[in-house]
């Protein structure tokens, strides 16, 4: 393909502990938990990425199995084990 032309965010996925993982049209992955239930969302314990160097399709979400994390960019299928 020419070109991907995303939008801003992918559509996001949340897991069963309430981290919510979200693409970005820039690349990065992120992954978001108030870990510490104060409301807010901040710090290396809460805010995690991982760069693609892709943008995502916003009707893209990422898939959550037993143990795994699954998206796609615009050009790379991206699985992560845990």
């Amino acid at each position: 393909r020419p070109s991907c032309l995303p939008n801003g965010w992918s559509a996001p996925s949340i897991s069963s502990d309430g981290t919510v993982f979200v693409g970005n049209e820039n690349g990065p992955l992120f992954a978001l938990r108030d870990a510490d239930g104060d409301g807010r969302v901040a710090g290396d314990g809460e805010v995690a990425s991982f760069d693609t160097k892709a943008a995502f399709s916003g009707s893209a979400s990422p898939a959550i199995g037993d143990h795994m994390l699954a998206v796609a960019s615009c050009d790379t299928l991206f699985v992560f084990k845990g």
